[in-house]
């Protein structure tokens, strides 16, 4: 059976690594029946796919991409375009005899029904069966590495002391939201970041592992290579 696995992220369990290997590795991942969704913007290839789940997002959520202006507000227009690049993608793949894998940490963002509408429209009517992989830290940690990240900000960093500053609030890390959301269209795969970690010492593993694959014996594990700008969430 065709399936969607669409990796949520979330922030500072190593998403960017994980998309780095999605990059470098795309041909074994291919081979190993998994088409990654790849993006290309400014002529180099990003499998994190933050635009795609912004254009879903609801316009009142105030994400750090929409703070430093890397993305544009959502478009009914541009909806459409995607649904469409989208569902072609989906039918090469399926044609390919291929299961497909989307990451962004901004699905882990997703909330409420008309988000659900949306992200079902861009998927298409001809779906197969989703399953929503998330990682989860322990909940003071992902905090504390959530505020660090931005205080390291070029442009958040200066303006998070601000009484109205929008990127500090408690709905970021609300593992049950996530989960409500995300069971609305399959059963949510969960990895606990700590435990991988002690076990693999890299969460790239678990990941796979999460989608029935083994790990390539080469695999070089890069943690924490994600560079300081706005395109994470």
């Amino acid at each position: 059976m065709e399936r969607i696995f669409i990796h949520l992220g979330t922030h500072k369990t190593g998403t960017t690594s994980f998309q780095r290997f999605m990059l470098e590795r795309r041909e074994w991942l291919r081979r190993a029946g998994i088409e990654p969704y790849i993006e290309t913007r400014e002529g180099a290839a990003d499998a994190n796919c933050y635009r795609l789940v912004h254009d879903v997002l609801r316009a009142e959520a105030m994400t750090m991409s929409r703070y430093v202006g890397a993305v544009a507000p959502p478009h009914e227009a541009r909806l459409a375009g995607l649904a469409c690049h989208v569902q072609e993608f989906l039918a090469r793949a399926r044609a390919a005899g291929r299961s497909v894998l989307f990451s962004a940490e901004a699905f882990s963002f997703l909330r409420n029904a008309a988000e659900l509408g949306a992200l079902r429209r861009v998927l298409g009517a001809e779906v197969g069966r989703i399953v929503p992989l998330v990682v989860f830290r322990e909940d003071a940690a992902w905090r504390r590495s959530w505020v660090a990240g931005i205080a390291r900000h070029s442009v958040a960093g200066p303006l998070m002391a601000a009484a109205d500053f929008p990127l500090l609030g408690d709905w970021w890390f609300d593992k049950q939201a996530i989960r409500a959301f995300w069971a609305q269209l399959g059963p949510v795969m969960a990895i606990e970041y700590e435990a991988a970690m002690e076990r693999d010492g890299d969460i790239i593993p678990a990941l796979l592992g999460a989608m029935g694959l083994g790990c390539p014996g080469d695999l070089d594990f890069r943690l924490n290579v994600s560079p300081v700008v706005g395109g994470g969430g």
